[in-house]
């Protein structure tokens, strides 16, 4: 009863009543709070104590209030950086890829030939076609985008180069001035553009950014603002409608029955067009399929011939002899040292093909062309080309070391320099090709 009068004579007389140990927490940050003794019996009743909480409210909203709006401010209305640049990601490979091929075309010759080829490989094939289409069109490059796509289908090139073994037209591709003025090019372009850290990535990634510290804490707060924003729906009124939990049967709905279906009894004309049916159906395919065997068969077959050929390997064309030939490929007889699966380009009189070598041996090697040869082409080699080829060598002069060379096989080396790309060199060693500067050698069936 005393502490029951007591406390109502306390609350009678003041307004706000605060614990001891609660003013002396806000004491020791709030200078207008009234001062107080300390407690030496626990047991003993607190006396209340008070402080100016209106005076505090102004203090705390003339100097804290600011400061929270404006860092408040600062962290929902930050403005993020942007500009168009390539994404660090993409600038880093590009530089791999530049360094890469310069490297492996120095090397080209050398010991390290191997090695460099192999990291321009793996720089090259490091990200798929569609992730760069995508990084490169996300960096906004304007003009720019064009010549950077340039230079990776350059490079792209050198790489297709160096998987046919094609070395020697590598070094011409690499050492031309317009490759190294596309390294230039990105190595200026690259060091005067800084690289955008905040691009999304494609090359590694679907393209989504990982989200920095502002962005979380936008989240949160958003996330506060929905959940005090938000109105509890109130709850919906007793309805007329409500369901008994033990006579609730009456509103479920019946199953439905599986449907039965009587079978189908065919008549005998039924059965006859689904004979006939599978019967055309069958022959189809077996025409089809018979048709396209004779095609195959007529393109792989070998027709004996004695036909000169010129054989060109990307370093000089060598002259050979074509000893049967069909649609597909080919049988020659060469001096030259070929692997196998090896590009070279063939040409017969007018028809020129390239061909990769199936097989080989000491002075033969068999190749497929990579077009075949049409029936047009094949009725002309094999008809007024051949004919006239022997007509050229029954005139030739028997066992006479200065016999002149048959114009066609002149002729065809002559077309066979001026395909290969070799510069405008290419007719001024042709004209060593004469048939008076080049005597063709005896025959060494004849002279057996």
């Amino acid at each position: 009863m005393e502490v029951r009068d007591r406390a109502r004579a306390h609350f009678r007389n003041r307004k706000i009543a605060i614990c001891p140990l609660t003013v002396a927490a806000l004491r020791s940050c709030k200078p207008d709070i009234d001062a107080f003794s300390a407690i030496k019996d626990q047991n003993a009743w607190p006396v209340p104590m008070t402080f100016a909480l209106k005076r505090t409210f102004w203090i705390f909203r003339a100097g804290f209030a600011p400061i929270a709006v404006f860092c408040l401010a600062s962290v929902l209305f930050i403005a993020t950086p942007a500009f168009s640049a390539p994404s660090c990601r993409l600038e880093s490979w590009l530089s791999a890829l530049d360094d890469s091929a310069n490297t492996y075309i120095k090397s080209l010759g050398t010991a390290d030939e191997l090695q460099a080829a192999r990291s321009f490989r793996i720089e090259m094939e490091r990200y798929e076609r569609d992730k760069l289409l995508k990084q490169i069109n996300a960096a906004g490059l304007g003009s720019n985008e064009k010549a950077l796509f340039d230079f990776i289908a350059s490079r792209h090139h050198l790489l297709d180069l160096q998987r046919d073994n094609w070395g020697e037209m590598a070094r011409r591709y690499g050492t031309d001035p317009r490759f190294s003025s596309q390294s230039q090019s990105l190595s200026h372009f690259l060091s005067a553009t800084a690289c955008d850290p905040s691009a999304p990535d494609f090359l590694e990634s679907d393209g989504k950014q990982k989200s920095t510290f502002l962005d979380r804490v936008r989240e949160g707060v958003k996330e506060i603002v929905d959940v005090v924003a938000h109105e509890d729906p109130k709850p919906a009124a007793q309805t007329a409608l409500t369901f008994d939990p033990n006579n609730f049967d009456e509103f479920r709905p019946t199953a439905a029955t599986a449907p039965t279906a009587s079978p189908v009894t065919l008549s005998p004309s039924g059965n006859a067009a689904f004979a006939l049916g599978i019967f055309t159906f069958i022959s189809a395919i077996t025409s089809w399929a018979w048709m396209r065997y004779g095609i195959v068969q007529r393109r792989a077959t070998r027709y004996p011939c004695t036909l000169p050929v010129v054989i060109f390997d990307g370093i000089v064309p060598v002259l050979g002899e074509i000893l049967d030939m069909s649609q597909i490929g080919a049988k020659l007889e060469t001096t030259l040292e070929l692997y196998d699966r090896q590009k070279i380009k063939l040409t017969i009189g007018p028809v020129v093909r390239k061909a990769r070598v199936m097989w080989r041996s000491n002075h033969f090697i068999g190749v497929k062309f990579d077009k075949l040869l049409t029936e047009a082409e094949m009725k002309y080699l094999l008809g007024d080309f051949a004919q006239q080829v022997g007509l050229d060598r029954d005139t030739a002069p028997f066992f006479d070391p200065n016999a002149d060379a048959p114009a066609d096989d002149a002729a065809a080396l002559e077309q066979a320099f001026l395909s290969s790309d070799r510069g405008d060199s290419t007719r001024e060693d042709t004209q060593d090709l004469t048939p008076a500067s080049n005597p063709r050698p005896p025959d060494p069936d004849l002279a057996a």
